[in-house]
């Protein structure tokens, strides 16, 4: 018979983010959802007339 280890750890994961974490990606997400069809808009609207910044 072969022995079988088991694990003395939690299944919890310690690691990854806290409730910090967690808070600060979703004020970002809130941020900057909105802001997103403004600049896809901005875009298009520059791949449509051709215009782009001058390279530095």
């Amino acid at each position: 018979m072969t022995e079988t280890v088991t694990s003395q750890r939690e299944p919890t994961s310690k690691g990854g983010m806290g409730i910090f974490g967690k808070a600060m990606l979703l004020g970002m997400v809130i941020i900057l959802l909105p802001l997103l069809p403004i600049y896809l808009v901005l875009k298009l609207y520059r791949m449509i007339t051709g215009t782009s910044e001058p390279r530095a």
